[in-house]
C-alpha cells in the first residue's frame, strides 16, 4: 500500500515537473503572458508544496507502521532462518544415513523440500516488497535533483522543489528488523550465507560424531 501511494505521488511529481520545464522553454516576452507565467509557476509550487507533505505522511505513517511491527517481523525472520537450517540439517542426516543402508527414496523428501521452498519464498516476497517501497521512497527525490531543475525556472517554485528534495534527503524510509538489519534485497542473500555457514558447522560435528 505505501509502495502505491508513494508511486502515485512520484507520478504526480513527475507531471508537475514536465509542465514547469515545458514553461520555463516558453519565451515570450509580452508582459500580460509573463504574468499569467509567474500564476501558473505559483500554481505548480503550490501543487508540489502539497505533494511535499502528503510524501512526508506517507513516510511518517509507513514508519509507524513498521516500527509498530519490528518485533514481529524480526522474530518471524530468526524462526524461520532457524527452522529452515535445521530442516536442512535434518534432511542431511535421514539422507546420509538412508545412503549408507542403500534404501533413499526422494519422493519421501518431496513434501518436506517444496514446504521449505515455501519458508524461503514467503522471507524473499517480504524483502522484496520492503525493498521496492524504500526505493520508490528515493526515486522521487532522484527525480527533483534531474538537470531540468537547473533550467529558468521561477524562484518560488525552485523554492519548492529544493524543500521537497531536502525533505526527502533527511526523512528516507527505512526499514529494519529493530534497527539491526535492512529489510531490502541483500537480506536474502545474509540469511542463505549463514544459514550455510551454519549448516557446515552441523556437518562437521556430526562427521566428528560419527
Amino acid at each position: 500500500m505505501s509502495s502505491l501511494r508513494i508511486l502515485k505521488i512520484r507520478s504526480k511529481v513527475s507531471s508537475v515537473l514536465a509542465t514547469a520545464k515545458e514553461l520555463s522553454e516558453t519565451n515570450d516576452l509580452g508582459e500580460q503572458k509573463c504574468y499569467q507565467k509567474m500564476i501558473n509557476f505559483c500554481e505548480l509550487s503550490d501543487k508540489l508544496d502539497r505533494l511535499c507533505v502528503l510524501h512526508y505522511n506517507v513516510i511518517e505513517i509507513s514508519e509507524i507502521f513498521f516500527r509498530l511491527c519490528s518485533f514481529q517481523t524480526t522474530l518471524w525472520v530468526a524462526m524461520g532462518l532457524i527452522a529452515f537450517l535445521v530442516s536442512l540439517f535434518q534432511h542431511y542426516i535421514s539422507i546420509t544415513s538412508a545412503i549408507r543402508k542403500d534404501e533413499i527414496s526422494f519422493d519421501t523428501y518431496a513434501t518436506d523440500l517444496i514446504t521449505m521452498c515455501y519458508a524461503i519464498a514467503e522471507i524473499y516476497i517480504t524483502t522484496s516488497m520492503s525493498d521496492q517501497v524504500m526505493t520508490e521512497s528515493k526515486r522521487t527525490g532522484v527525480l527533483l535533483n534531474k538537470p531540468l531543475m537547473r533550467l529558468n525556472m521561477d524562484v518560488r517554485f525552485k523554492r519548492s522543489v529544493e524543500t521537497f528534495s531536502g525533505q526527502i534527503l533527511l526523512k528516507s524510509l527505512n526499514i529494519t528488523g529493530m534497527g539491526l538489519f535492512l529489510f531490502d534485497a541483500s537480506l536474502m542473500y545474509s540469511l542463505v550465507s549463514t544459514a550455510s555457514a551454519y549448516l557446515v558447522i552441523l556437518i562437521q560435528f556430526e562427521l566428528k560424531a560419527t
